[in-house]
C-alpha cells in the first residue's frame, strides 16, 4: 500500500486516487461458484440460477390471513393516551444534534433549532398539536 502525504506529492496522490476510482467504478460481475458436481461456473446466468435456487429453498411465504397471537402482556399505553404538548415538542426538537445529517425531508437540525418557536406556533394554529386532548382541556380535568 502506498502511503504519501498529499502536500508533499500531489501528482502521485492524484495518479493513485485516479487508479482507485477506475478500479471501483468498473463493471460489476457475479462471483465464480462451483456447482453440485464441483465444476467452476463462469457463466453469469448459471451463477444467477444457483443463487435463485438457493434463495427459493430458504425463503418462505407467510400466509396472509393468519396473524399469530403475541405471547407477552398487552401494552397498557394506547395511541389515545399519548399527549403532545408544545413544550414537549420544543424540547424534543432542541435535542436534535446539529452535527447530524438531515432526514428524508432534507430539513437540518440547525434549521429546526433556529425556527422552533415559529414552527410550534404554526403547528398550534393549524391544529397539528391540539390545545385540548380527547375532548377536554387539561386545566379543566382536575
Amino acid at each position: 500500500m502506498l502511503t504519501i502525504k498529499v502536500t508533499e506529492r500531489p501528482d502521485v496522490y492524484e495518479k493513485t486516487s485516479r487508479k482507485q476510482r477506475t478500479k471501483l467504478s468498473g463493471p460489476v460481475g457475479t462471483p465464480q461458484l462451483k456447482n453440485s458436481s464441483g465444476e467452476i461456473l463462469d457463466n453469469n446466468e448459471h451463477v444467477a440460477d444457483i443463487f435463485a435456487t438457493t434463495f427459493s429453498s430458504v425463503f418462505t411465504i407467510e400466509p396472509l390471513g393468519y396473524i399469530p397471537k403475541l405471547s407477552g402482556p398487552p401494552n397498557p399505553i394506547s395511541f389515545g393516551e399519548i399527549i403532545f404538548t408544545p413544550n414537549l415538542v420544543c424540547e424534543k426538537l432542541r435535542q436534535f444534534k446539529v452535527s447530524k445529517s438531515p432526514g428524508p425531508d432534507h430539513i437540518t437540525a440547525k434549521i429546526l433549532h433556529m425556527c422552533v418557536d415559529t414552527l410550534i406556533q404554526f403547528l398550534m394554529n393549524h391544529r397539528q398539536i391540539p390545545k385540548e386532548q380527547h375532548g377536554f382541556l387539561p386545566a379543566r380535568s382536575i
